[in-house]
Order: C-alpha cells, then structure tokens, then sequence
C-alpha cells in the first residue's frame, strides 16, 4: 500500500488545510479537476440552501468570483469570500467542517453565523455543515429543520469521483483515505443485513464508523419503532481501548430532585452489549470529588433504591458507585436473534419500570420499599 499523508493528518484541521487548498481553485482560470469539483460543491451548497429558503440566493456565473479564505476566524473552520469582479456583488460560505465529530455546543453554525452577521448586516452568509463521516438520519434532519446546509459523505462521493485526476497528488491522496476512513465503511455498515451484523458483533467493533452505524440501525430497530414512554438519547465515551455507545433510557419520575439522585437504564456496546441500570448523582460529580457528606448521602439513597429492587430474570445485583443491577446470568446479548433481543429488553424495561409510582413530592418510592 502506498503512503498516503491523509493516513497520518487524521485531525480535522487536516482536512480544514485540504478543503482551503481545494477551493482556492474555484476562482481560478485553467480548468483543472480541483476547480470542477470545488465548484460542483459550491452548487450543491447553493442549491442545498436555496431548498431551505423561501428567498433564493442567486450567485453570478463562478468565473466572475475572486474567492478569500480564511482559517479559523472568530473559531469559524473555513471562511468563503466571493467577491464579483464584474459587479462587486460579495457573499460568504460559512464551512463548519467535521470528520467524526459532531457540533460542539448547541447550535455552533447559528451561533457563528451571528457573529458574522453583526459584523456585516448586508453581507450574504451560507452556513454549511461539512461531514465526511456518518451522520444519523435524526441528526441530518434536525440540521435542515434549523435550515443548516449539510454536505454529507454521499455528496461529498458524487462530487468528487467523476473528476478524479490521478495526476494530482494531493487530489488522489484525500480521494483515496476519503474512501478507506469514511465511504466504504459506511456503505458497509449500512448494508450487511442487521441480523448478521448482531451476530458478528465484534467483527464489526474495531472501525469506529462501522460501529457507530451499526448501532444506530441496531437501536433503531430495538427501540425506534415502539410508543415508548421513555425519555431516551444516544451518548458517545471515548474509552481507553475502544469506543462506548450506549442508549440512555429514562422516565420523568426518575429524577428525584430533593434527593439528589436520578436512574437511567444503559444499552450500551463497549466490547460487548450490556444492559445495566444506574444511579447518578443530580448534578452530576465524581466521587473524588464529592464532600464526604454527599457522598454518604447519595450512597444512602442508592442503597434506598437498591434494596427495594426486584430483578427481572437474568439480572443480579450490583454494588458499584453507579451500577446497581444489570443483565449478566444468560447468553450474551450478541448471541441473541434480534427479535429475542427487542422482547427481553422491552420486558425487563416494563418490568423495572412498574416498580415505581411518581408522587406529588416528585420523588421515587419504590413498592418494596413502602
């Protein structure tokens, strides 16, 4: 296998430099493959907001546009400045580029583009979210409600492959990790039927797009298609060996405010799927750093709702800082047939669930325990 620098410049800022030097090449005269596919991505961009719009941005033909671009300006990734050379018309694609990662903080491109905005109230700015990795479909479709432009791995793909130039290094080179980090694991995820894919399991735990993918289709399927009562989110941990996906499964009447304390339900696929229940400590500090008397508290109102517990079959007690039950005495969820699996978690949830009555106190009162 060839060298490629991609391989070795994963970070984001990588792809930051990548994208300024293809895009430099929009306003250039020679007709070269970056320029041809700079601009087919400054179209779909175009396009993309103007399906977000009631007011259509109408740009000039690109070869009237001189382009500027800047780096990490008031904390914006890539900033495009189109300047007419024939009517001084100007306007600015806002880039927030993302390999893996998602937005950092609660509506970053809105807040950015604000900024721009005071600064220049008469200037046109196209805010664009940039992905080369896997966006889920909640993701994408939470972007185009809040009218953010997203530019996604299969546009990315479109754009790029009629117009690779293997000449062109730096092209070939990005074209090539673009396909082995981001387009084929996808794709791959994607289309291996989910029955196999739970059963192979760990075959598909070392890529971490793979295994994002794989669980979302596989939360999906388990969870998405229920009129459940539960409160649930995706969370994400950068563990020390790999990743850790779980689903977070909660009901109103968990949180028990005067307490301090709040229990959730964990699906979660680390090495292997588990399936856990937990108490956490409301707000949210780490042991070491409670004082004595919280922790003694909190570990009091844990053991509370511990010892009131009944278990659902397969589950035994936990005696952890978090941890107080989970699934351990049967197969290996993995090992299960996907509809087995959908019947014993939805069971085991009703059956934990049942054991608690919200009270006007807003507190948690478990029937064993009264």
């Amino acid at each position: 296998m060839e060298p490629n620098i991609f391989r070795y410049a994963t970070k984001e800022l990588s792809q930051d430099a990548f994208l300024c030097w293809l895009f430099g090449h929009a306003s250039m005269e020679e007709d070269r493959a970056p320029k041809r596919i700079a601009r087919k991505l400054l179209d779909v961009m175009i396009d993309s907001y103007n399906g977000l719009h009631r007011e259509p941005f109408i740009a000039e033909q690109w070869d009237h546009y001189n382009v500027s671009i800047q780096q990490q300006v008031q904390q914006i990734d890539i900033l495009l400045t189109f300047t007419s050379k024939v009517s001084g018309h100007q306007f600015q694609v806002m880039i927030e580029d993302k390999t893996r990662s998602g937005e950092h903080g609660d509506k970053q491109p809105e807040r950015y583009e604000l900024k721009l905005r005071e600064q220049n109230p008469e200037m046109a700015v196209l805010p664009v979210f940039f992905k080369t990795g896997y966006m889920t479909p909640a993701k994408l479709e939470e972007l185009r409600e809040r009218r953010i432009v997203t530019i996604t791995y299969e546009q990315i793909h479109d754009a790029f492959e009629p117009d690779i130039d293997p000449d062109n290094v730096v092209l070939q080179s990005w074209w090539d990790y673009f396909l082995e980090a981001y387009y084929l694991p996808i794709t791959a995820a994607l289309s291996v039927p989910l029955e196999e894919a739970l059963a192979d399991l760990h075959d598909w735990s070392q890529d971490q797009t793979e295994k994002e993918i794989i669980f979302d289709r596989l939360t999906d399927y388990l969870f998405g298609g229920e009129a459940l009562p539960y409160i649930s989110r995706r969370n994400v941990e950068n563990g020390k060996a790999q990743i850790l996906y779980e689903f977070i499964f909660h009901l109103p009447y968990w949180h028990m405010a005067n307490k301090e304390l709040e229990i959730n339900l964990y699906f979660s696929w680390y090495k292997d799927l588990t399936f856990e229940m937990k108490t956490i400590p409301v707000p949210y500090v780490g042991k070491n750093k409670m004082s004595e008397t919280r922790l003694n508290r909190y570990l009091d109102e844990q053991q509370a709702v511990r010892s009131g517990m009944a278990w659902p079959s397969l589950w035994s007690e936990s005696r952890s800082h978090l941890q107080i039950g989970r699934y351990k005495h049967g197969p290996r969820l993995h090992t299960l047939n996907l509809e087995g699996l959908k019947q014993k978690l939805l069971s085991d949830m009703a059956f934990i669930a049942a054991q608690f009555n919200y009270t006007e106190a807003n507190m948690l009162t478990s029937k064993e325990c009264r």
